[in-house]
């Protein structure tokens, strides 16, 4: 009985440094396995951020492109329902929060806006407003302010 005790504390010194071995080998995986989880998390939202300020700053030059006609046009002919119509449509554009149109052109003072406040201390991107006549005279009659959300 005596000899099997002392069998049992021979093989526990070598087990037991097997098992320090094993351990400190998971703990490496498993620190190696979290190091890349973060870089490859940091990397993938670095390349998701950049890629949507992107989309952000193309759909403001889609805007500035392909709405500031439009709008012009409309704000010319006080076209209420077609100016609210514009800027609705610029709202659903990705990355877009807010649209106003202000007037300059004689006594009106008109302001038109759509989406949500603006943050104070978020920057507008500004485009004037120029209606260009059939004889090719141009007027700027007022200016359109973007709201992006990055």
């Amino acid at each position: 009985m005596l000899d099997g005790l002392c069998r049992k504390k021979r093989k526990n010194p070598i087990l037991s440094k097997g098992h320090n071995l094993s351990r400190k080998f998971f703990i490496l995986v498993l620190i190696a396995s979290l190091v890349v989880l973060v870089i490859s998390t940091l990397v993938y939202y670095r390349h998701g951020y950049r890629t949507g300020i992107n989309r952000i700053k193309q759909n403001i030059e889609f805007i500035k492109e392909s709405y500031l006609p439009s709008v012009a046009a409309s704000l010319y002919a006080f076209d209420e329902t077609q100016l609210q119509l514009l800027l609705k449509s610029m709202l659903k554009l990705e990355g877009i929060a807010r649209c106003e149109v202000t007037e300059e052109l004689g006594s009106r003072q008109l302001k038109f806006s759509e989406g949500h406040k603006p943050d104070p201390t978020q920057q507008p991107q500004v485009f004037p407003l120029i209606y260009y006549h059939s004889n090719g005279a141009a007027t700027t009659i007022g200016t359109l302010f973007v709201y992006p959300d990055y």
